[in-house]
């Protein structure tokens, strides 16, 4: 609790003044950053206790370094009231100005409900299929390595994809098999239509000690996990801008059997879209932006049963006072259904936030 204190302390005070630069002889650059988001929730199911709660959602501090024109490496650290973990310590080579290649511990560009900062997303949390994927290990940070390059065609459209290769197990001290995960991200930027259209696909394997064979070893058939989505950007003048994000995912959910055993696992289907209309009155020194967005998260967690869902409705009204300072409110509506249900269960949590970067 007193390192949370002295965190969230640290991340006030050095709100106002933006990002650091700090001299560093050894660095071409070295620039420290940091966030915080504090959260204030009613809680709608009356099941839930607390109903009411404030929370810090998350706040760190990042350092990252440029130590030659083309090497740069990054060490991010989270903090929370019970805990301090390690979120990305990566080195990043950029050989040509069309590639470039990460190693270390970061996050795998997969969906783009996980691209996207948490500053950028509009939703008050990762999609629902999102945390399903980081739980199956199909995304979230990992260590291992991955490249990225870039192909530019002409002034209309860039071609980008990203390859890589990881424990699978994410960050776990002790790895559970000798697996690896094997990652891949396509997309397509329509420069003229502010269009980009993604896709991606992940691959790996749970095994585990066997004494039983010969190699003392067993592992499954291939798991898989694929995605689609879709992003659209559009400014109408220097007042008025609007944001569409959409994305669909299905995959092999092979915590509903045993996959090592060759039982064949169901799939789980997810999908999330949000739009947001930005307005920006630069003729107003007390206001940088106010945007209104309206999400839609849905999960099916096994499709053999339509009638195992979790589904939510949201809707957030946001003001920026300048660029890095963000207040938040709005309401999300659920409506989830289990074995344990005889109806839907449908209720609204009502959340306000405060978030800065610096």
């Amino acid at each position: 609790m007193k390192r949370m204190i002295i965190a969230a302390a640290l991340c006030l005070t050095l709100t106002a003044s933006g990002a650091v630069d700090v001299e560093n002889p050894i660095c071409d650059q070295f620039r420290l950053q940091g966030y915080l988001d504090l959260r204030y929730t009613e809680f709608g199911d009356y099941n839930t206790v607390p109903s009411r709660e404030f929370s810090i959602v998350r706040s760190g501090l990042e350092a990252s370094a440029s130590l030659t024109g083309n090497l740069n490496a990054e060490l991010k650290v989270e903090f929370r009231p019970d805990e301090l973990f390690l979120k990305n310590a990566l080195v990043e080579w950029s050989p040509f100005p069309f590639a470039c290649g990460r190693a270390g511990q970061f996050r795998r560009e997969t969906l783009l409900g996980g691209n996207l900062s948490t500053w950028d997303l509009p939703l008050f949390e990762r999609p629902l299929v999102y945390e399903l994927r980081e739980e199956l290990t199909y995304g979230g940070r990992d260590i291992g390595m991955d490249v990225e390059v870039e192909f530019p065609l002409g002034n209309s459209i860039e071609l980008q994809g990203t390859a890589g290769v990881f424990n699978g197990d994410e960050r776990g001290v002790d790895r559970e098999d000798n697996e690896l995960l094997y990652s891949f991200r396509g997309s397509a930027e329509i420069i003229p239509a502010g269009v980009v259209i993604g896709g991606s696909a992940v691959a790996h394997r749970q095994g585990q000690a066997d004494q039983a064979e010969i190699e003392g070893y067993i592992s499954s058939d291939r798991l898989f996990a694929f995605s689609g989505d879709i992003s659209f950007e559009h400014s109408f003048s220097n007042w008025y801008s609007l944001d569409l994000f959409a994305e669909y995912s299905t995959g092999d959910n092979w915590t509903w059997c045993d996959p090592i055993a060759g039982e064949e696992p169901p799939q789980f289907n997810g999908m999330w879209g949000a739009l947001s209309l930005n307005y920006n009155p630069w003729n107003i020194p007390s206001i940088h932006r106010i945007s209104l967005s309206a999400g839609y998260d849905r999960i099916e967690e096994n499709a053999d049963y339509s009638n195992l869902y979790h589904e939510k409705l949201s809707l957030i009204a946001a003001v920026y006072p300048i660029k890095n300072i963000r207040f938040r409110f709005g309401g999300v509506r659920n409506s989830v259904e289990d074995f344990s249900s005889a109806e839907v269960q449908k209720y609204t949590d009502i959340i306000a936030e405060a978030g800065f970067r610096f």
